[in-house]
């Protein structure tokens, strides 16, 4: 999953670059504020993963589109059902 992550912000850095020609500093600053948001949210998935900070990742991973159905499904239903509740609210 940390990889899938990766993956999507590596995308989004690629579409800043994409056009940059005239706009240099511009697309850096643009690249660099998508660095610092994306590495809190990697940190929030992804540091520190203890049982006790299970559930709080798992939501974190969930509603940032990093846990899947799928891979929801592999989760028991009560967890499932817990996730979901506190993602409608």
């Amino acid at each position: 999953m940390l990889n899938e992550a990766c993956e999507r912000i590596l995308r989004q850095a690629e579409s800043i670059l994409a056009d940059r020609e005239g706009r240099e500093h511009e697309r850096y600053l643009e690249l660099w504020k998508l660095l610092r948001e994306e590495d809190e949210d990697i940190a929030l998935m992804f540091d520190n993963l203890t049982r006790n900070h299970a559930y709080l990742k798992l939501l974190a991973m969930r509603s940032r589109g990093v846990l899947s159905d799928e891979r929801l499904s592999r989760f028991s239903e009560e967890t499932r059902k817990r996730l979901q509740r506190s993602l409608e609210d």
